[in-house]
């Protein structure tokens, strides 16, 4: 069946952060689109990009394109990818103009890139698994020794961290100081899991909506006020959130407009 990517956006307090996470679990016999075999594994992970658009408000304002960035193999995030693996997402990381998120719907385009090599050569004893494996004549790095199934006379062989790409046929590999002929020769096998993401943007908003329920009068001698921020305040911003659930945008959009054009201004909370 293969992977199927199930990944979770999170909004924080801070209109500077959000937090990306990778969910899809374990393959077991309740989850058959999980990492491991007979699907990829997440040892085979490579890199991992991200990209997409942002729509501000109102509804009829220009899309922003968000040119693919690569999150892993990064100095931040080097390899490897893990299970459930959380990436901190950063207006600065994706090349946005502003230093905080602005408010309104980003279409994601998250990419999990996968290579390995498999191969068939002489049979190798299982101890040497995470071995670095080279090709013995030219003395070149092809990869790291990631599982051997064994047979009778042979043995599958799968190498990750390539660094050299194909192995042919009658190529010596040299495995923890050990010659093997290679009797069947391999090119590598890359896959790409892509999901999309939208997440509709409000934390400049909410914070909009904090500062002004901190404003209002505790004894209630201007209760109108309340009305006014539970009805147009609260009660719009929450409406928003459900359009945008139900994939409505233009109405999610034209409604986040309404909402700042009466408590907020512009992209910042003030």
């Amino acid at each position: 069946m293969g992977v199927v990517l199930d990944i979770f956006l999170e909004q924080t307090a801070d209109p500077t952060l959000v937090y990306l996470t990778d969910f899809t679990g374990a393959y077991s016999a309740g989850n058959l689109t999980g990492w491991g075999a007979p699907n990829d594994d997440v040892a085979f992970v490579t890199s991992v990009t991200i990209g997409g658009t942002f729509r501000p408000y109102p509804c009829n304002a220009p899309a922003l394109i968000i040119p693919p960035v690569t999150l892993m193999p990064s100095s931040e995030y080097p390899l490897p990818y893990y299970l459930w693996q959380e990436f901190q997402i950063t207006p600065t990381l994706l090349a946005l103009p502003s230093s905080n998120f602005c408010d309104g719907i980003y279409l994601f385009v998250y990419s999990v890139n996968t290579t390995v090599l498999s191969f068939t050569t002489s049979v190798i004893p299982p101890s040497d698994i995470g071995q670095i494996v080279t090709n013995f004549t030219t003395g070149k790095i092809l990869g790291t020794l990631f599982s051997i199934v064994t047979g009778t006379d042979t043995s599958v062989i799968t190498l990750i961290n390539l660094t050299g790409y194909t192995i042919s046929a009658g190529n010596v590999v040299l495995i923890n100081g050990l010659q093997y002929e290679t009797l069947i020769g391999g090119t590598p096998t890359m896959n790409t899991y892509t999901q999309d993401i939208q997440f509709y943007y409000t934390a400049n908003s909410d914070c909009c909506l904090g500062n002004n329920l901190d404003k209002l009068d505790p004894f209630c001698r201007n209760c109108g006020d309340i009305d006014k921020l539970y009805v147009d305040g609260f009660i719009t911003l929450m409406a928003g959130k459900s359009q945008a659930g139900c994939s409505m945008n233009n109405n999610a959009l034209d409604t986040l407009f309404s909402f700042n054009k009466n408590f907020c201004n512009g992209c910042g909370c003030n």
